[in-house]
């Protein structure tokens, strides 16, 4: 992040976001929630795991800071972007950070910085997998009131294989098809099934308190 931003500062073209404020409101809610939901939408993943995490008493200022850093970091990430490729790029560009890191050139020696990038992708991308892997068989293993969630691991890694192949077949699917109804799926898992589970969760703790005061 640091590199980036130092290194395309000289080519960063403020004029480039320009004009500010004149899309619709329909279309600039539609955008603000894709841009909420799809990169924070899938925290909720973390539900499944904080229960069985040590917890400390700094350990939700952690969590926060960690996310207003992520949060920052995004931010820079689409301002470099718009203001740097412009506007154009920076929509049809499925990859506008790893564009970035190519625009990179001092002197034809300090260069390739795209290959730092891609192996931060790569494992940040396995960590997230074991995570969501883990939440999802951790989470089908509480809904069958199993014993244990050590016996659906094979048969997940062998769905999770398959599904793989069968939703990300290629690359021009996975940008035209699926971003689409992404936004969708991260508002209802993220947003909609929590807050019914809060809300649910209130009423049952309301009943219980009501049933003993009786």
């Amino acid at each position: 992040m640091v590199c980036l931003i130092v290194l395309l500062f000289p080519d960063v073209q403020i004029e480039r976001i320009y004009p500010i404020l004149n899309t619709p409101f329909p279309d600039m809610l539609h955008t603000i929630m894709f841009g909420v939901f799809y990169p924070f939408g899938e925290m909720c993943v973390f539900f499944m795991v904080y229960p069985y995490v040590q917890k400390q008493s700094n350990t939700s200022r952690n969590i926060f800071i960690s996310l207003l850093i992520g949060a920052v970091g995004l931010n820079l990430i689409l301002f470099l972007s718009l203001t740097v490729l412009g506007a154009y790029f920076s929509e049809h560009e499925f990859y506008a950070a790893y564009i970035l890191a190519q625009r990179i050139n001092i002197a034809n020696f300090l260069q390739r910085i795209e290959a730092l990038m891609a192996t931060t992708w790569i494992i940040s991308t396995y960590f997230k997998t074991a995570l969501f892997f883990y939440a999802f068989v951790l989470g089908t293993a509480q809904l069958l009131k199993l014993k244990s969630y050590r016996p659906l691991i094979f048969p997940v890694a062998f769905l999770i294989y398959g599904l793989s192949h069968l939703i990300a077949k290629n690359i021009i699917f996975y940008v035209k098809e699926i971003p689409a109804y992404w936004v969708d799926w991260d508002f209802t898992h993220a947003f909609a099934f929590p807050l019914i589970l809060l809300v649910v969760y209130h009423i049952r703790k309301r009943i219980s308190h009501n049933n003993q005061l009786t």
